[in-house]
């Protein structure tokens, strides 16, 4: 049976203490997706199992989203929806210079929900570089 889905009706996954590979597997298959993904990063979850923004947009990868919506709900629908489209989530003239450069690594990799199921995933995203403001904050090219 499908859920229904209201025009009007937008959500986001928020990591935070519930979100379940089973549940989230199962809404994506009958076509609900959440509007944006986000870390929802706390104390409680830092260290496991979200760990970071890219760890989680890579478990929606490992749940069958393609990593180009992945981005879109991580860095330009969020910016539109806070009506920051001309600054950030975007690579133009005149937006902050607020960048990261991920890798898609392919191999074996452990992810956990938050009821501790660990599913492998084949891929996963991590940065290579990150900007700030046009000034480079993280760099693994150089430092390898």
């Amino acid at each position: 049976m499908a859920i229904p889905r209201p025009n009007a009706v937008s959500f986001t996954e928020m990591f935070a203490r519930s979100f379940s590979f089973e549940i989230a597997r199962n809404a994506i298959r009958q076509g609900v997706e959440p509007k944006t993904i986000s870390s929802d990063l706390h104390t409680y979850n830092i260290n496991g199992p979200v760990f970071d923004l890219l760890t989680t947009a890579s478990k929606f990868m490992h749940l069958g989203l393609p990593m180009n919506r992945v981005l879109e709900k991580i860095t330009s629908t969020p910016a539109t929806f806070l009506g920051l489209q001309d600054k950030v989530g975007t690579v133009r003239v005149g937006a902050f210079a607020d960048l990261v450069l991920v890798e898609l690594e392919r191999g074996e990799f452990l992810l956990e929900d938050s009821y501790k199921k660990k599913e492998t995933a084949k891929e996963r995203m991590r940065p290579l570089m990150v900007m700030k403001g046009g000034k480079v904050r993280y760099d693994r090219l150089s430092s390898a």
